[in-house]
C-alpha cells in the first residue's frame, strides 16, 4: 500500500473464515435483500461504463447491472464467494472479471472505472477510510460511486451498543458508521456527495442470526441481553428492539443509499 501502510491480517482472516462458511446461504440472501430498481436508479449505469463492484460477494449487484454497461469487474477478499458469483452468471450472457483482493488495496490502476459500487461491506472493514480512498483512486474524473451499507445511530452510546451486538452476532463485523461520519469520510478524500437516502425496516432477529450463521449459544446470549436491557428501561434496547405478539423479536435495520462523484479537475 502507498505510504508504507501495513494492514493487519487478523480481521481479514475473520472475514474470509466467516464468508467461506456461509457463501452458499449468502448467495440467496444477498440477492433477496437488494432492491434492484434502487440500484439502477442511483447507479445510473450507461452503455459504455466500466464498472467495479467492491466486496462483490456473490455478484448480485453486478448481475443487476449486467445488461446496462460495457465492462463488469467484481472484487472480493473471499474466493469461495467469488465461486458463487461465477455460478450466478451461468445463465447470463455477461462475463464479468472477478478478482480476489482486499478493498483497502484494490489491485487495479488509477482512474480505470466510470462507476464503482460497494454494497453492505464497509461495516466489515477494519479501515474503511482506506477502501474509500482506493475507490476514489480507481474512479475516472467525473466518475460515480454508489454505496449501500448498514448505518447506525448518531447517538454515540446507542452506536456503541449497536456495534457491540453486531460483533457478537458476526465476528467479521467491525464497525457500522453513522451517516454523518460516512459522508465526512467521503468528502475527506475528495468526493462530492450528491444523494443520501436513509432507509429503515423492521427485520426478524431469527433471520438476522441465520444470515450470519450465528452460533446458537451466542443467539441465546444476545436475546438475554436484549430482554435484560428492556426490563431495565435502557433507551437503546427499548428503541432498537420490539417483541411481537407471537413472541418473535424484530429490530430496526437501518441502511443508507449514498451517491457521490469524483469531481472533475
Amino acid at each position: 500500500m502507498k505510504g508504507g501502510i501495513s494492514l493487519s491480517n487478523n480481521h481479514l482472516d475473520k472475514i474470509v473464515k466467516k464468508f467461506d462458511a456461509i457463501a452458499t446461504e449468502y448467495q440467496q440472501g444477498q440477492a433477496r435483500r437488494l432492491k434492484e430498481d434502487m440500484i439502477l436508479r442511483l447507479a445510473d449505469p450507461k452503455p459504455n461504463d466500466y464498472v467495479l463492484d467492491v466486496a462483490t460477494g456473490t455478484g448480485a449487484v453486478l448481475l443487476t447491472l449486467a445488461t446496462k454497461v460495457k465492462v463488469l469487474v467484481g472484487l472480493d477478499v473471499t474466493s469461495t464467494m467469488l465461486e458463487r458469483a461465477v455460478d450466478s452468471f451461468k445463465s447470463s450472457e455477461a462475463r464479468p472479471l472477478f478478482i480476489t483482493g482486499n478493498a483497502e488495496q484494490i489491485p487495479v490502476a488509477n482512474e480505470m472505472f466510470d462507476l464503482v459500487t460497494c454494497s453492505r461491506a464497509l461495516h466489515h472493514m477494519e479501515q474503511p477510510e482506506l477502501a474509500i480512498s482506493e475507490m476514489f483512486r480507481v474512479l475516472k474524473s467525473g466518475g460515480r460511486l454508489m454505496i449501500l451499507d448498514n448505518t447506525t445511530y448518531e447517538n454515540d452510546e446507542f452506536a456503541e451498543k449497536h456495534n457491540r451486538l453486531e460483533t457478537m452476532r458476526d465476528s467479521s463485523h467491525h464497525r457500522t458508521l453513522p451517516i454523518s461520519e460516512l459522508v465526512e469520510r467521503l468528502q475527506g478524500v475528495g468526493f462530492t456527495v450528491s444523494s443520501v437516502l436513509h432507509d429503515e425496516v423492521l427485520r426478524s432477529l431469527t433471520a438476522w442470526f441465520a444470515d450470519a450463521g450465528t452460533d446458537p449459544k451466542m443467539e441465546e446470549q444476545i436475546l438475554k441481553e436484549i430482554k435484560s436491557g428492556q426490563q431495565s428501561g435502557d433507551p437503546f434496547y427499548l428503541q432498537h428492539f420490539q417483541e411481537k405478539a407471537d413472541g418473535e423479536w424484530t429490530f430496526r435495520y437501518q441502511m443508507v443509499w449514498l451517491v457521490a462523484h469524483k469531481t472533475s479537475c
